[in-house]
This record gives C-alpha cells, sequence and structure tokens, in this order.
C-alpha cells in the first residue's frame, strides 16, 4: 500500500485519496494486506448486529461499503470456508 500511497501523493493515480495518512477508494477505507486486521473486520461483520445473514456474500457486500482492498471478495470467500469447515 505504500506504492500506491506514493502514486495518490504524485497524483499519477485516479480514484484513490490519502487524507491524514489513510488511504481511500472513493468513499471506502483501504485495507491492506494484513491477515489479522482482515479477520477482525471479517468477525466484526459477521458478529455485528446489523449483519442480517453472515453469508460471505452478504458479509461482501456490507464490507464493501466502507472498505476496500485487492482481492477482497475471494478473501472473504475462504475465510467462510475456513470457518465452515472448522464449525462443520
Amino acid at each position: 500500500m505504500l506504492k500506491l500511497s506514493k502514486k495518490v501523493e504524485e497524483g499519477s493515480i485516479q480514484g484513490f485519496t490519502l487524507k491524514e495518512g489513510v488511504l481511500g477508494f472513493g468513499d471506502r477505507l483501504c485495507v491492506p494486506k494484513n491477515a489479522e486486521l482482515r479477520k477482525e473486520l471479517l468477525k466484526e461483520s459477521h458478529d455485528s448486529t446489523l449483519s442480517t445473514h453472515p453469508r460471505s456474500m452478504k458479509m461482501y457486500c456490507n464490507l464493501k461499503s466502507y472498505y476496500w482492498s485487492l482481492g477482497m471478495k475471494r478473501t472473504l470467500q475462504i475465510m467462510w470456508l475456513d470457518v465452515l469447515l472448522v464449525k462443520g
């Protein structure tokens, strides 16, 4: 994400913002490739009282309203499968 931040600062990339050191994509926060952070976001979305159904697609739709990361949909699918296999 550092490379992306530098491109935003240089103005060589569109659609991203950098405000007070926080990288954004449109009106969403960018999430770095940090497995623990992504798992925490997944857990928060899953456990949220606002989450109406904990399936991966519903969670993806909820999360994509606020966050952006490269491959987020695929990451959620893999993490959700891991949860099902552990609990199943």
